[in-house]
């Protein structure tokens, strides 16, 4: 008999947990077994001068690995998405070996590809002009700190170049009762429904490109840490005003929205779970009885799965 665990009904959730923490894939798979697994998409990266965001350490930048992982992942009806999300990528960098060797193999699985540079952007499409394109959060975080900039009209005339066009939140909030009216699809619109961050973050563009320099190994780890304990005002923050609660999350379904995003690609186990139970389970499930149904699963996996390079998936 089928069971009730989806939270809501008839949407898509993209999720960190592609080269970490991706022994949720199949975790969740098997949880929702016999009902639509709300899990659609899967994002993150390795280590390459395309990289944007936090990248994963767990697995080596080697093509034969990418491409046993991505086989592996396509059993389980969930696409890719690779986060070449580099906003500062210049012309030497676009033509990376290695990040054009990754993109090679990548074609081959019909995998997404996040970008928030048009140079970058350009090269994909003139080598794969089918590829599915996904505009990136972090274009307008930055560009709404670079002067005017209009944001509604930026979205639209993203869709007609992009398969998918991530919003920030912030614009999410202030247009929750109108985005129907406004976007001309809000079905290609996603939604980042868990970022950590304070309102309107005056310190995004530097932020992003300490994380670009931490993924390329210019900077340390410590540095990083040290320096978002500088500037990033969510640290000190008490609430977190870009989490989205029940009543948001339902005025987005009824304006169309379909795609929502959890991010979070470095954090761990518990941090993961916490977010997984608010905004995919029903809430008529406990968390303690979700959480022990999560062990078991995972418990049983990773027992029966072979040791691999290719991580837990």
């Amino acid at each position: 008999m089928p069971t009730d665990y989806i939270k809501y009904q008839n949407i898509e959730y993209v999720m960190p947990f592609m080269f970490c923490n991706d022994l949720y894939i199949p975790l969740l798979a098997e949880f929702f077994k016999e009902e639509e697994n709300p899990v659609k998409q899967v994002f993150g990266t390795l280590q390459t001068m395309w990289a944007g965001g936090r990248v994963t350490e767990l697995l080596p930048t080697k093509i034969g690995t990418i491409n046993a992982y991505l086989a592996k992942l396509s059993k389980y009806n969930i696409a890719a998405a690779f986060t070449f999300s580099n906003y500062f990528l210049n012309d030497e960098e676009v033509n990376d070996e290695l990040s054009n060797q990754i993109l090679d193999i990548t074609s081959q699985y019909n995998c997404y590809y996040i970008v928030s540079s048009e140079k970058l952007y350009k090269h994909i499409k003139k080598r794969y002009p089918n590829a599915k394109m996904v505009c990136s959060v972090v274009i307008p975080f930055i560009k709404r700190l670079e002067g005017t900039f209009k944001e509604t009209e930026f979205y639209n005339k993203m869709l007609d170049k992009y398969e998918i066009v991530v919003v920030r939140p912030e614009w999410t909030i202030e247009n929750a009762d109108n985005i129907n009216n406004i976007i001309s699809d809000p079905n290609r619109l996603e939604v980042l429904i868990n970022q950590p961050c304070e309102y309107n973050c005056p310190n995004a563009k530097r932020h992003y490109n300490l994380l670009v320099q931490w993924g390329q190994k210019k900077i340390t780890e410590e540095y990083l840490s040290e320096q978002e304990d500088l500037f990033c005002g969510a640290r000190k923050l008490n609430s977190k005003p870009l989490m989205f609660d029940n009543s948001l999350m339902q005025k987005l379904i009824n304006q169309g929205i379909k795609k929502y995003k959890l991010q979070g690609r470095t954090a761990d186990f518990d941090y993961l779970f916490e977010d997984i139970y608010r905004y995919c389970i029903n809430p008529k499930y406990s968390k303690e009885e979700i959480r022990n149904k999560f062990d078991f699963i995972s418990a049983r996996l990773i027992q029966n799965l072979p040791k691999s390079a290719v991580t837990m998936l």
